[in-house]
């Protein structure tokens, strides 16, 4: 029987996520979703840290000067390294992940592990075929640990960048509920839940002389022109913003909206409000196993929601009014307590 224990008696112990590079390209949305898996298997086994190594060719994620000369070997990743992948870099942005490897082979991660001075518990699999063929690419494992805990832990991205996200709201959104929204525009992926700007753009509107609200658009994709001559719209890489802070900017609003992507998933993994769209043709079958007839994930609260619905001003309003009712004006000023402790504490500490 194949276990995916290491087994070292007396030594700390460590979750070791492995990560195969050598199948479909890196995404954003599915290495999120590991991590939250890797931060499941920390509480079941109780573990002190946890480590993740990427296996394959590492010119899929280093600089040059880093892949050349250096086979057989693992490498330690920073940030200074991996400017190749900035999915990699974002990663190394969020918190309660200690190291990051990459190593070329499984047998060199086989003698890492043989000659490390701690236990480590191997996900998903300490069987080389096994990790190969593993597919994160849904909330499975997620949905069985609240089965059986009733919560689930949350992704954060580290301290730095939350602070970073605190300074611009309260630069540029407060006294107004911050909304965060993720509009993904890749002509590329028709039917792929691409956003209905007509109809974004006319909820816009329509909410900038109803509710006491800003709306952050976050994303690098092409945004309608007529966007940026709505007041209570502001886009976020204007201010500098990029993906790790994209991500810190969702985990410190109040609601976040949108289509199903890659940075969605740090909603998923969050107690922040949401509505997301999905276009319900698109992964029709997988949505059906995930969520059967609901609308949320079993994880989810009831102020989180996942529509397999077109987005039209009419339905975006209504689910947006529903939040903004529901997060009362008690949360928001239990949310601004939380952000101004957090910045007490840690003042300007950067990453």
């Amino acid at each position: 029987m194949i276990t995916n224990k290491i087994v070292k008696t007396d030594m700390q112990r460590r979750i070791l996520g492995v990560w195969n590079l050598r199948g479909d390209r890196l995404s954003l949305g599915c290495l999120l979703i590991f991590l939250e898996e890797l931060r499941i298997q920390q509480l079941i086994h109780k573990a002190e840290y946890i480590d993740l190594c990427f296996i394959g060719d590492g010119s899929k994620i280093l600089s040059g000067n880093e892949v050349c000369g250096k086979d057989g070997l693992l490498r330690v990743l920073g940030k200074e390294c991996c400017n190749k992948s900035i999915i990699i870099t974002t990663l190394l942005d969020i918190d309660n992940i200690n190291l990051y490897y990459q190593c070329d082979s499984f047998r060199i991660l086989q003698n890492f592990i043989s000659d490390a001075s701690c236990e480590y518990i191997l996900w998903p699999s300490a069987n080389e075929q096994e990790i190969l063929n593993y597919n994160c690419d849904n909330t499975f494992t997620v949905q069985k640990f609240f089965q059986n805990y009733s919560f689930i832990p949350y992704l954060s991205c580290r301290i730095g960048l939350l602070d970073w996200a605190i300074n611009f709201l309260q630069s540029n959104v407060f006294p107004s509920i911050p909304v965060v929204i993720h509009l993904k525009n890749n002509p590329e992926e028709q039917n792929c839940s691409n956003a209905n700007f007509d109809a974004w753009i006319a909820f816009f509107e329509t909410c900038n002389v109803r509710y006491n609200a800003k709306f952050i658009l976050i994303g690098n994709e092409k945004i309608d022109k007529r966007i940026h001559n709505i007041p209570n719209v502001l886009l976020a890489r204007d201010f500098g913003s990029n993906l790790s802070r994209d991500l810190a900017l969702i985990q410190t609003a109040c609601i976040f909206m949108g289509m199903t992507s890659g940075p969605c998933q740090m909603a998923l993994f969050s107690d922040v409000p949401y509505i997301i769209y999905k276009n319900p043709d698109h992964h029709a079958e997988k949505m059906h196993l995930e969520l059967g007839r609901e609308d949320r994930y079993s994880f989810a609260t009831s102020l989180q929601k996942v529509l397999r619905a077109i987005e039209t001003q009419e339905n975006i309003l209504s689910n947006f009014d529903f939040l903004y009712n529901n997060v009362n004006e008690h949360y928001w000023e239990t949310k601004q307590e939380k952000l101004q402790l957090h910045k007490n504490e840690y003042g300007k500490k950067t990453f």
